[in-house]
């Protein structure tokens, strides 16, 4: 049956940032299939599956991408594209937008069945082997994860974006009211190569940094024939205020997930001004974490809030006064009427060469708010003994 495709993408343009959020987007949610009908029959099947509360985002793909059709049923909704016109032109706009994944491999092999498929006056015996041996080693079958000798991942902006759309999360780590952020990418260990560049475009982001901003861990999930997977975890608060908040409000989002993103800005904002010590503002910070990632969700057991009334909440906050204020050299926490970090029981002085104490703190944190660097930071400096600058000179932080 031989299909000819060469004017099909002739007229087919789109926005480059779209295709890049496109593919990091499949990166994280699409997939490939391959059916087989007869003997030599077969069809193609792209796909992206999910939760009925994202039925507006699959509309926009198929608005934009003018193919394929969106399907809801129960609590779920996909993206299908299965004629093989509209199947030659996902194929082209990945050939000449690679993917990142090893999803790449499930779609290399499509590409090749479909062509030995479509370039041939007719599917023989063997050509249908081909295919079978193509289709029945993709997806869950897989067990080689080698990957093209070309193969080098391209990680861009819009690319990033649309992988953490997929894949991301942002979470709050609510450990005695303190609301620690954490900005998260999960994959499988097999994509590790992956996550390495990602990390590597992450860490870049702030410039050159001594720093090992993102932290990456591999862990293996309970239970049996669960992969290993590789974490990649942000939480450095100096980041994610000059950096990471400021790279992902230059982007334009396309899934709910960006609802979650400004929620947790709305954390760290409040936090910032420390409201988490006040009982008004705690109230309003559980609120915002209580319907945040899956309890946002319209099948949510949660119980939903009135939105509108948590903005308004959220502003009069922001609006106010800070429960910061500072006196000297101190920063005061107004509603405890005690110095932040005060209950850490640990002093720290800064020791010249000569071994004068020029000052004095009683936290890292402290130490760290008054050099405008990372408690971590501070932290490396007393573990390696090694010196900061303080008027211009080296000295050295030691623990009391």
């Amino acid at each position: 049956m031989k299909f000819r495709t060469e004017s099909i993408m002739k007229n087919y343009n789109i926005n480059s940032e779209f295709k890049e959020w496109l593919c990091g987007f499949i990166d994280g949610e699409g997939n490939f299939y391959i059916n087989q009908k007869t003997n030599t029959s077969f069809s193609f099947r792209f796909e992206i599956h999910l939760h009925k509360d994202d039925l507006p985002l699959l509309n926009y793909i198929c608005k934009t991408l003018g193919i394929g059709k969106v399907y809801s049923y129960k609590d779920n909704c996909s993206f299908v594209v299965s004629n093989l016109k509209e199947i030659q032109i996902i194929i082209n706009l990945l050939t000449k937008n690679p993917l990142n994944s090893t999803k790449l491999l499930n779609f290399l092999d499509l590409k090749k069945a479909f062509e030995l498929y479509t370039n041939s006056d007719k599917v023989t015996a063997d050509i249908a082997t081909e295919i079978i041996n193509l289709k029945s080693g993709m997806n869950s079958k897989r067990s080689e994860f080698k990957m093209p000798t070309i193969y080098k991942p391209l990680i861009t902006k819009y690319w990033l974006l649309g992988f953490v759309e997929a894949e991301g999360s942002f979470s709050v780590r609510r450990e005695s009211n303190k609301f620690e952020l954490l900005f998260s990418i999960s994959q499988s260990s097999k994509d590790d190569i992956l996550m390495n560049a990602i990390k590597e475009f992450l860490d870049n982001l702030a410039g050159a940094n001594e720093l090992d901003i993102v932290k990456k861990s591999q862990y293996s999930p309970k239970g049996e024939n669960h992969n290993p997977v590789t974490q990649l975890v942000i939480s450095q608060s100096d980041y994610i205020k000059n950096v990471l908040i400021d790279f992902f409000n230059s982007l334009e989002w396309h899934s709910k997930k960006e609802l979650d993103f400004i929620d947790w800005v709305y954390i760290f904002k409040l936090k910032e001004r420390g409201h988490h010590y006040q009982e008004e503002g705690l109230i309003v910070l559980k609120a915002i974490v209580n319907q945040m990632n899956n309890y946002r969700l319209s099948t949510s057991n949660n119980i939903q809030i009135n939105r509108e009334q948590l903005l308004i909440d959220i502003e009069k906050l922001l609006n106010g006064p800070s429960n910061y204020e500072i006196v000297g050299d101190r920063k005061i926490i107004k509603s405890l009427n005690k110095p932040v970090g005060i209950g850490k029981q640990i002093t720290l002085e800064l020791i010249d060469e000569k071994g004068n104490t020029l000052r004095t703190f009683y936290s890292i944190l402290e130490c760290a708010n008054y050099f405008k660097v990372s408690r971590s930071l501070i932290y490396g400096r007393i573990l390696n003994n090694k010196p900061i600058i303080y008027e211009n000179k080296n000295v050295f932080i030691k623990k009391k």
